[in-house]
């Protein structure tokens, strides 16, 4: 079944600063000395651990579009030094594109805040870099980070023919019951308005 998809474009007054996330951590662009934090985070994402080679090959020599280390955002703790989430901007500064890529957090550090800040720190990379259009790819079951994308300003993209149920399924399982803005499959803003729950 195809990925649910989101489309985020620019609206300032919906994108939170870096910042509401608990003591003891710190949002910071990705070192080399982090790469085994993040291979270690993004273990329920990509489903192994990758090493240092594959995450250089995957993550930057072919992400989406074009990624910078800098643009790759990491929750950190700050007692260690570790990082313990991450969220990451792609971008396509020749077309104003952006992709927002590889959102996780470890299990043992999710409501924190830090998933929230990560996203918020590649969005706001999305406006720093002129971007008019990002996108994101998820699944039906991530309900916690989809109500992170849409606090963000991503909405739904009914991209296909069963898009439509499986977004109020979404919305209903977050017990959202007032209109969301969406986009129709040619990328045109509709009002996606939720049956009566």
């Amino acid at each position: 079944m195809a990925q649910l998809k989101m489309i985020w474009r620019p609206d300032t007054s919906l994108i939170p600063p870096v910042t509401g996330i608990k003591e003891g951590y710190a949002i910071r662009p990705l070192t080399f000395d982090m790469i085994d934090d993040w291979c270690d985070t993004s273990v329920e994402l990509t489903g192994e651990r990758w090493s240092r080679d594959v995450f250089i090959s995957r993550m930057l020599f072919s992400p989406p579009l074009t990624l910078s280390p800098r643009h790759i955002f990491c929750a950190v703790e700050n007692a260690t030094g570790r990082a313990v989430g991450t969220a990451s901007a792609c971008l396509d500064g020749v077309n104003g594109y952006g992709n927002l890529h590889m959102v996780t957090v470890r299990p043992e550090f999710k409501g924190l805040g830090l998933g929230k800040a990560v996203c918020a720190a590649a969005v706001n990379a999305f406006i720093e870099n002129n971007v008019i259009e990002a996108d994101l790819s998820t699944d039906d079951f991530r309900i916690p980070a989809i109500a992170i994308y849409l606090r963000l300003g991503f909405r739904p993209f009914l991209y296909q023919g069963d898009m439509e149920g499986r977004w109020k399924a979404v919305l209903s399982a977050m017990n959202r019951a007032r209109p969301v803005k969406a986009y129709d499959g040619a990328k045109n803003a509709v009002n996606f308005y939720m049956p009566q729950i």
